[in-house]
């Protein structure tokens, strides 16, 4: 019997060592839950601001087009409002005859609206009958026909006066 009670003692021994280690590793364990815990925790608040942000930002998504389509709106109504403020200092300054100041207008005009025709056939005009330029005259009443319509009052006179030019310098035989 003293001999199993020793044999039960040691086993006791062990078994109580046993224990201990894995009380030990309990308290780790314990440790690493509460660590991993307070990470989950912190995971999913930073999950919940990365939702709001993403949410934002798909609203963002949504609105920026309609933006760009207001700026680019309001920019088209500016290049048109800057190209009739130049046309108008233009028709001024020929009204008050400073021609060279005019053309620099029209110029302007025909930079920012190309296909304004009226501002081609004043640059023309201008040409012809002030400045007598006629080639930067006939260069303007071509891109005026090419550009007014067919019923425009003026196309018959511009049609004449490069008629007229083209026959007296002999570049094309009268019909």
């Amino acid at each position: 019997m003293q001999k199993e009670k020793n044999n039960l003692e040691g086993n006791s021994k062990n078994k109580q060592r046993e224990i201990d280690k894995l009380a030990g590793q309990k308290s780790k364990l314990e440790a690493e839950n509460e660590r991993l815990t307070a990470q989950l925790k912190s995971y999913m608040k930073n999950y919940a601001q990365a939702a709001r942000k993403n949410k934002e930002l798909e609203h963002e998504v949504i609105s920026i087009p309609k933006k760009f389509s207001e700026i680019a709106r309001q920019n088209k109504r500016l290049i048109r409002e800057t190209a009739e403020m130049h046309y108008n200092l233009g028709v001024f300054y020929t009204k008050n005859k400073e021609y060279g100041r005019a053309v620099a207008e029209f110029e302007k005009v025909v930079e920012i609206t190309p296909d304004d025709s009226y501002a081609h056939f004043n640059l023309g005009y201008i040409y012809a009958e002030y400045l007598v330029n006629r080639l930067k005259a006939v260069e303007h009443f071509r891109h005026f026909l090419r550009l007014a319509k067919s019923d425009d009052k003026d196309v018959d006179w511009v049609k004449k006066y490069l008629i007229t030019w083209e026959t007296y310098e002999g570049k094309k035989p009268m019909q």
